[in-house]
């Protein structure tokens, strides 16, 4: 990331606060410096459950004009209650994320058939 991109990531960060990155029915749109900024879901993590509270990471991008930046924020979420009683949720303020890639290695096998 570059420091252009940090100023800008910092700046939509300090914005958006701890408002919720993943609802979606509320698209983050925000007009700065003749510019459009918008957040584009990269990732949603499925909830992981402990009990009565569960967690969840989502990951977005920021979006200047529409076209993509590189500038990506994470927002981790928890919610407590239960599927019969309301949830109650928690978004933790966001945090400005580099993306890389990681690639795995997976060794397997598979049965031959020997006559």
């Amino acid at each position: 990331m570059n420091k252009q991109q940090l100023e800008l990531g910092l700046k939509i960060k300090g914005i958006i606060g701890d408002g919720d990155l993943d609802n979606s029915d509320n698209l983050y749109r925000h007009e700065m410096d003749s510019h459009v900024y918008d957040l584009k879901e990269e990732s949603e993590g499925d909830w992981i459950s402990e009990g009565k509270y569960e967690y969840r990471e989502t990951v977005v991008e920021v979006l200047e004009d529409r076209k993509e930046t590189g500038i990506y924020l994470r927002q981790n979420q928890s919610r407590s209650g239960s599927h019969f009683t309301d949830w109650y949720y928690q978004n933790e303020k966001c945090e400005l994320v580099e993306r890389y890639e990681e690639v795995v290695k997976v060794v397997k096998y598979k049965s031959i058939c020997v006559k």
